[in-house]
């Protein structure tokens, strides 16, 4: 078992290495995505500032997801090349955890754009209460104005004239 045990920790700038590259690969798959079918999204929804807005920070995200997957491939790279390689260095978990986080973000900012794309208006719309109904022009209440409205239905007796 303790052998088994040392494998693993020598391979474990492998896993990071492999996860990172997973993450940057994923990252630049969305940046891709949406940079090419931005044109399909119909120009009235293109020129909304929200949307551009989502889609800035977006693409600020992802780039930032690539950029620190290289930095921390790098830096795993100098770590490997000392004799005992240490992926716990608190420079190297920064660096990593930055990547994670900025990816996650990402992904939060593209469910919201693809929310808002699908459905036509921010996801918080659907959130907000029903509007209430515009007040009375007389300054009644609904219920006052419905019982002083006079209706003339005809009584079942009554037979219309031929």
């Amino acid at each position: 078992m303790p052998q088994v045990l040392s494998e693993l920790q020598g391979k474990s700038p492998e896993f990071l290495a492999d996860v990172t590259k997973q993450v940057m690969t994923l990252a630049t798959g969305v940046l891709v995505f949406t940079i090419t079918f931005l044109e399909k999204v119909p120009r009235e929804q293109r020129e909304s500032v929200r949307l551009r807005r989502r889609l800035k920070r977006l693409w600020l995200c992802e780039g930032a997801t690539i950029l620190s997957g290289l930095v921390t491939l790098l830096m795993l790279t100098g770590q490997v090349a000392k004799s005992a390689p240490n992926i716990y260095a608190p420079n190297l978990r920064f660096i990593s955890a930055f990547q994670l986080v900025t990816f996650g973000v990402g992904a939060v900012y593209l469910w919201l754009l693809g929310q808002e794309l699908l459905t036509g208006q921010p996801p918080t719309a659907a959130l907000a209460p029903p509007a209430e109904p515009p007040p009375n022009p007389t300054g009644a209440s609904a219920a006052e104005t419905a019982s002083k409205a006079e209706v003339a239905l005809p009584l079942p007796n009554q037979n219309p004239p031929p």
